[in-house]
């Protein structure tokens, strides 16, 4: 696997409360006896719970440009496929796909990893969602709803055009972890989870630029 640039979208608060806290009047301690001298210092905190997502491009996927941004604003990455045609034999960031049943066209496949580092869940450390939305917006089109696809099952096999399992908008979305529940998932703590993101273009689609978005959202259980 191939770590190409990373996007980060930290979800929860990351800031790891103090441990030791003294007070000035407690900087320095003393303890006196005719034969023996005992001090009980106490050492104390908070410990806030955390949580970072990183999506990395593997294979010959990159992401650019990068942003990343503390919750609850969100990070943003971009997957540039160029310019390519559904006859196209290879696409310059990605793989294309071309379908040999159901509807015929090609896919355009991103590869990717994503991994949720987390700490302070009572579910454990392999107790995670990764969960895969539309954007807000849905993208700007000419991709048809339902033509935006993942794999999380790798090697993935895109020469169907039904293949893959469709990304829609509604909330809580479709899962990448390993046991692909949307709900309780097991993503492990700094383990990455490879996946194939695509869209699927039919040879009939009139040419023109389009844009789709995809949302990660990561959540410890």
């Amino acid at each position: 696997m191939k770590r190409i640039q990373k996007i980060l979208f930290f979800v929860g608060t990351m800031a790891i409360g103090t441990v030791m806290a003294l007070g000035s009047a407690q900087a320095q301690v003393t303890s006196t006896g005719t034969t023996t001298g005992a001090v009980d210092l106490t050492l104390m905190g908070t410990i806030q719970s955390s949580l970072v997502l990183a999506i990395d491009g593997t294979g010959t996927t990159v992401l650019n440009p990068v942003t990343s941004a503390v919750m609850p604003a969100v990070s943003t990455a971009t997957v540039d496929f160029g310019t390519f045609s559904t006859q196209t034999a290879a696409l310059a960031n990605g793989k294309i796909v071309r379908t040999t049943a159901g509807t015929i066209g090609a896919f355009a496949v991103a590869e990717l990893s994503a991994t949720a580092t987390y700490s302070g869940n009572a579910g454990g450390a392999a107790a995670a969602n990764i969960n895969l939305t539309l954007g807000a917006a849905g993208g700007s089109s000419p991709i048809v709803a339902g033509n935006t696809k993942v794999q999380r099952t790798l090697p993935a096999n895109w020469t169907n055009s039904a293949n893959g399992t469709t990304i829609t908008i509604a909330a809580p979305g479709t899962s990448i972890c390993p046991n692909g529940n949307n709900t309780t998932g097991n993503c492990a703590s700094g383990v990455g989870v490879g996946h194939e993101l695509a869209v699927f273009v039919p040879d009939t689609q009139a040419a023109g630029n389009f844009s789709q978005v995809v949302r990660y959202t990561a959540t410890a259980n």
